[in-house]
Parts: structure tokens; sequence; C-alpha cells
């Protein structure tokens, strides 16, 4: 590693001091618990968004929820929406961990695409839902439904750029050869897990009753939970790797 990438204060060919990188990186860290808390409370504790309205539900019963809770829902949408795109310096964070594994960091900028896309695909969602709510009850209720629909396959059905953010992060850690390594090995094949449970998702598409509509315990829940829980889950060993580079114990 070359002194440049550990020192805290260095000086420009000026002659200016430069600053620390150790804050935005440790910000950038704790964006992922901020980003999984304002989802969570925009989605569930102000839009009461979570159960939401399954695909077997009526466009009636779909457009009286959104008609009847406007305010929540765009307030909750609101929120969430910052949290979808706190993904990003989450992410990019973590990229800039792994990229130290790398010669060539072909894997660095995949995940910086992958969480791009990951956290365009989140903001997206939120306002196809705060649309849907803006019309609900003025406007026809199989429109509202249409969207309704059309946010969830949004959230849900393209979880394959998510998968292949957190497989790219697993097979950098475990192509770590330091004497020590930024991130335990296990943690790879943690990534590698998570990534595999997002796809069970993509059998939405083919129901509308039962655990795979987008209600459902393994559309929903189990994907949406493990992302929301890795993003905690991977927080306090990014703020490791962070002190490891900063005390220069990664050579």
């Amino acid at each position: 590693m070359s002194t440049a990438d550990t020192r805290d204060v260095g000086s420009t060919s000026a002659g200016q001091p430069l600053a620390s990188d150790r804050q935005p990186l440790l910000l950038c860290a704790w964006s992922g618990v901020a980003a999984c808390a304002l989802a969570v409370a925009g989605l569930i504790g102000i839009a009461k968004f979570i159960p939401t309205q399954g695909a077997s539900e009526s466009a009636e019963q779909v457009a009286r929820f959104y008609s009847d809770n406007f305010v929540r829902v765009e307030i909750g949408m609101f929120v969430a929406m910052v949290g979808c795109t706190l993904f990003i310096p989450f992410g990019v964070v973590i990229a800039i961990m792994t990229s130290r594994i790398e010669r060539r960091p072909i894997l660095t900028y995949i995940q910086i695409v992958c969480v791009a896309i990951a956290s365009l695909l989140g903001v997206m969602c939120m306002f196809i839902w705060g649309t849907a709510a803006f019309r609900a009850g003025a406007t026809n209720p199989q429109i509202t439904q249409l969207m309704h629909d059309f946010g969830w396959f949004a959230f849900l059905f393209d979880v394959t750029p998510f998968t292949l953010w957190l497989w790219t992060i697993g097979y950098a850690i475990i192509r770590d050869r330091h004497p020590v390594p930024l991130f335990p090995r296990w943690l790879a094949w943690l990534n590698f897990w998570i990534g595999f449970m997002f796809l069970p998702a993509e059998l939405m598409a083919l129901f509308k009753t039962g655990p795979f509509e987008y209600n459902g315990l393994l559309a929903l829940y189990i994907p949406a939970g493990s992302f929301f829980a890795w993003l905690v889950a991977m927080t306090p060993f990014v703020l490791r790797a962070i002190k490891q580079v900063d005390t220069d114990t990664v050579v």
C-alpha cells in the first residue's frame, strides 16, 4: 500500500494540507444503518405500507387504502426514498475497502454500478407508490392497482442487481490474500447466502396468492428482511476495515 493510502494528513504539490479521509469513510459506513432505519420507518412506521395490499386484493380495496392513507403514504415514501438513496454511500465505501484487494478494480466497478442500480430501483419504487396515492379515489381504481403492482415489481422482481452486488462483495473477500484480511472469510459466504435468498422474489410474477405473492413470506419478507439485516450486519465489519486501513495493518 502506498503512503498516500494510509496517511491522515499530507500535503498537495502546492504545499496545502490534505484533509483526512477517515471521517467521510465513517459517515458512509454508518449510512447503511441509517438507510435501514429510514426505509423501515417510512414503509412500516409512517406509511403503514407493510403488510401491503396483496396481489389478490380487488382494485377497489387497493384504491381505498391509498385514498384513506394519502398523507401517510406520501410522507412515508419520501422518508423511505431518502433511505434508499443512502445505499449509495454504503455501497461505495465497501467498494473502496475491497478495491485494496484487487490489482485491477473490476470487482470494485461492478459493485459501484450495482449499488447505483439498486438505489435507483429503491427510489423508483417510492415515487411509483407516491404517484399511486396522488390521485387515488379520483381516478379509475384499476389504474391505482396497476401502479401498486408496478411498484412491487420494481421493489421485488428485479432483485438480480442486488444479488450480483452481494456476490461480487463475497468474491472480493475470498480473493483477499493479505496476511491480515480486511474482512473475515466467513463474511463472504454470508454475502453469497443472502444474495441467494433474494432470488425467490422472482417467482412473484407467477403467483397472486400464497408465499410467493408480492405480500408473501418468500417473495417479500425473507428477501427484504435479509437485505435490511445485511445492511446492519455489514456495518461493524466495514468500520473495522476502515480502522485497519487507517492504522496500516494491511500491506
